[in-house]
């Protein structure tokens, strides 16, 4: 088993991240529902290449990340990574967010919506990577 993350790993569980949050926010799965959570309209966000660049870049840091955590803790299932990703998303990322949206009296379908597709995203990387190895 290589002891360090694989570059070319990282890259594709970046993309399937993003693939992810594209197919989760698409305005027929839950763009629309999204939107209406935010008040906002399509032609409120503007252009959204700047957004884009900003989460593409994140989605490397948190597949390097995530890579970084499984080569450490010996991950090299498909299942394992699955498992590990959900125990990130949801143990870290949710818990973490979870306050902070109470505080700003965000209702609770919005917690959810961003918090699922972190979850849904760190599984999927997590069994990427995982699997990689």
């Amino acid at each position: 088993m290589p002891d360090n993350p694989s570059p070319l790993a990282i890259i594709v569980a970046a993309a399937a991240y993003m693939a992810v949050g594209a197919v989760w926010y698409a305005p027929r799965i839950l763009g629309n529902k999204w939107l209406s959570l935010i008040g906002k309209t399509r032609q409120e966000l503007g252009a959204l290449w700047r957004p884009m660049i900003l989460a593409s870049l994140a989605a490397l840091v948190l597949a390097y990340t995530l890579s970084l955590l499984i080569v450490a803790m010996e991950i090299d299932s498909f299942v394992e990574g699955v498992l590990f990703g959900f125990l990130i998303g949801a143990g870290i990322f949710a818990a973490a967010l979870a306050p902070i949206m109470a505080y700003e009296g965000r209702p609770r379908q919005l917690f959810t919506l961003y918090a699922g597709n972190v979850v849904v995203g760190m599984m999927v990387m997590g069994a990427i990577l995982a699997a990689w190895r």
